[in-house]
């Protein structure tokens, strides 16, 4: 199934809205629901990651965030989510390089 852009921004509005209201079993089940039909929403895949770091999910965070990194979406702040997973993960060496990655990416 294909989404209309109308559709497909009312879905990530409501996921949006979820998720400033504390709603966030919610707001993961429509963000998935989004990303299932239309995979390469990468507005939809941050703002899970986002939800998936305040369920304490790290797993389901490194895996966003790889998918987002082997798109090409390349930001800082994907590597300081990677840091905080691992933190809940305590990988320690893990959360340090991947802070320091995020240093690095944000003094360019």
């Amino acid at each position: 199934m294909i989404l209309d852009p109308i559709t497909q921004n009312a879905l990530l509005l409501q996921g949006w809205l979820a998720l400033q209201y504390g709603q966030l079993a919610r707001s993961q089940i429509l963000l998935e629901a989004l990303l299932k039909m239309a995979p390469d929403d990468y507005q939809a895949r941050k703002m899970l990651i986002v939800v998936l770091l305040k369920l304490e999910l790290p797993e389901q965070v490194l895996t966003h965030c790889a998918k987002l990194k082997n798109a090409n979406i390349n930001e800082a702040e994907l590597w300081l989510c990677e840091s905080q997973a691992y933190l809940m993960m305590e990988q320690q060496e893990k959360a340090q390089q991947a802070y320091h990655n995020y240093l690095l990416w944000k003094s360019n």
